[in-house]
């Protein structure tokens, strides 16, 4: 019973030494992402739900997993985050001002945008968002790169 004991514990030990990251089928690292949305209105709503649909399918990123408070290992992938606050001003459910963060780790503020967003195009805003994100992304990536050399 100890001996089985043992090697379950070094099995798990060994998961999680040898796959810090989360990969995907090709075995290349994803990037964590946490996407934090204080979107009560209609459209914040609409918005928040087509952002984690993006995110949920993207060959680049991952929702939560390996995310890393501080921001990620030098080594390894830069874990984001994504801080969302919306706005109806009119109570309508006609449109929403959105207020759009991006944090590495949950310390280093990379930068903030406002816009507004009608409730036809909800899913149109939450793509800009997505795309924004991995300019981001890839900007961290192009900067570690360089500091290898």
């Amino acid at each position: 019973m100890r001996t089985l004991f043992g090697l379950q514990a070094a099995l798990v030990w060994t998961l999680f030494v040898v796959h810090p990251f989360a990969q995907d089928s090709n075995g290349q690292v994803r990037i964590p992402v946490k996407f934090e949305c204080n979107c009560t209105d209609e459209v914040g709503q609409l918005y928040a739900t087509a952002f984690r649909d993006l995110l949920a399918k993207s060959p680049r990123f991952v929702a939560d997993t390996g995310f890393d408070k501080g921001g990620g290992a030098f080594e390894g992938p830069p874990s984001m985050l994504v801080n969302v606050v919306t706005l109806d001003p009119f109570k309508d459910g006609q449109a929403s001002a959105l207020s759009v963060a991006f944090l590495l780790g949950n310390t280093t503020y990379l930068t903030h945008a406002v816009r507004w967003c009608p409730k036809d195009r909800a899913s149109s805003c939450a793509a800009s968002t997505f795309a924004e994100l991995d300019d981001q992304a890839q900007m961290l990536l192009n900067l570690r790169a360089k500091d290898k050399k």
